[in-house]
């Protein structure tokens, strides 16, 4: 019985088989579709150039390639475009679209495998933002800033900035630091470019970075800054902007660091900052500076002072003869080591009392009645003071 249904079977086949072969094309492409035979099915419409059947059973089949491919072959360009970007068909769409004429749908699809590619097709289209993206995923960070460049949005062009910022700064860490410098250059973060270049000692590179961060503080009014910068440069240029500004202390700094001591001496009395000028002349013995500078304001207390200063006694008394400021004289005379230098410099100046009180000192009791007599005293009152002998000065 068993044999009897295999061979009943086998026959049905056979029969089946010559019914097939026995029909045209067509119907053994519908056969064989009824029969859900969709790969074979879809050969036979293929060559039958049968292009909306032959998509239909892609679809079936899931293979979107080919309904892409017959599509195109059926003059179903717009489907077809659609068909690439919903099942991401981007190598197959991409030069569609752009011959179509569909540039931005094109960029997008381009930009999954050739993004430089299509960077250049959204410049074309001047979307910046994106053109920008798909330079920064080709690694051309320099094409990428000059797109940046274009985008309206200051927001947006400072958020892209921060993410090129960033970029520099993983290069920087990987040791890419010219790289890195280039970038922070470029989207003008000069400090940071600075850093690196005087990180890696590229001294050229920093020179140039100093010069432009001066120039924009210039620009931007900020002398202070510009001075600080100029620092690196050209030091006069710094040391005339501090003074524009007022900022002695650290126009001084410069100086300083000069060792220009005369020039800081001078430069801090004309700014009335004595204190700091009398310390720098102590330290670099500079006296007559600041003796010239108050001679000239006839500031005496301080005349007197270096004079004693610089124990100079003779030159301070010569000098306060000549002011007719005998008060200092008589000062400056009580300060010479001998005591009959002092008397007679005291009876010059017709301080007789005080003159005999010094010549008493040196028992010279003759020029001392003659200062006593000169200043006025009476002969009792002689008497009475050589018997005292202690009449103050």
């Amino acid at each position: 019985m068993i044999g009897i249904k295999w061979i009943s079977k086998l026959c049905a086949f056979a029969q089946e088989i010559f019914q097939y072969l026995s029909m045209d094309l067509e119907n053994q492409a519908v056969y064989l579709e009824e029969k859900s035979r969709y790969r074979m099915a879809r050969k036979k419409y293929m060559l039958l150039d049968n292009y909306e059947k032959v998509i239909d059973l892609s679809r079936r089949l899931q293979d979107y390639k080919q309904v892409f491919i017959y599509q195109v072959k059926n003059n179903q360009i717009y489907e077809a475009m659609q068909t690439a970007e919903i099942y991401e068909l981007y190598e197959l769409g991409a030069p569609l679209c752009e011959k179509e004429g569909e540039f931005i749908k094109a960029a997008h699809m381009y930009s999954y495998f050739n993004p430089i590619k299509a960077a250049s097709l959204y410049k074309q289209e001047r979307i910046w933002d994106k053109a920008a993206n798909c330079y920064i995923k080709a690694m051309q960070w320099l094409r990428a800033i000059e797109c940046i460049e274009h985008i309206s949005s200051e927001e947006l062009k400072k958020k892209y900035y921060k993410k090129i910022e960033q970029i520099g700064e993983e290069l920087s860490s990987k040791g890419n630091y010219e790289e890195a410098i280039k970038l922070f250059t470029r989207i003008n973060s000069l400090e940071k470019a600075l850093n690196l270049s005087e990180q890696i000692k590229d001294e050229n590179t920093s020179k140039i970075l100093y010069e432009q961060l001066a120039r924009q503080a210039l620009d931007q009014n900020d002398i202070q800054q510009a001075a600080y910068y100029y620092e690196k440069l050209d030091t006069s240029k710094a040391f005339s902007l501090y003074i524009k500004i007022q900022d002695i202390d650290n126009a001084a700094r410069l100086l300083i660091n000069q060792e220009k001591w005369e020039e800081t001496v001078y430069l801090y009395l004309k700014n009335e900052n004595e204190d700091k000028a009398i310390k720098i002349a102590k330290e670099h013995n500079l006296h007559a500076l600041l003796l010239s500078y108050y001679k000239e304001k006839k500031n005496y207390e301080k005349i007197l002072w270096i004079f004693e200063e610089t124990s100079n006694i003779n030159e301070g008394i010569k000098y306060f003869k000549e002011e007719n400021m005998l008060d200092y004289v008589a000062h400056l005379a009580k300060l010479l080591p001998k005591s009959s230098e002092t008397a007679a410099v005291l009876k010059d100046i017709g301080y007789y009392e005080q003159a005999a009180h010094y010549y008493l000192l040196e028992d010279n009791k003759e020029e001392c009645k003659n200062c006593l007599m000169l200043s006025g005293k009476t002969p009792l009152e002689i008497e009475n003071y050589f018997f005292i002998k202690n009449y103050p000065a």
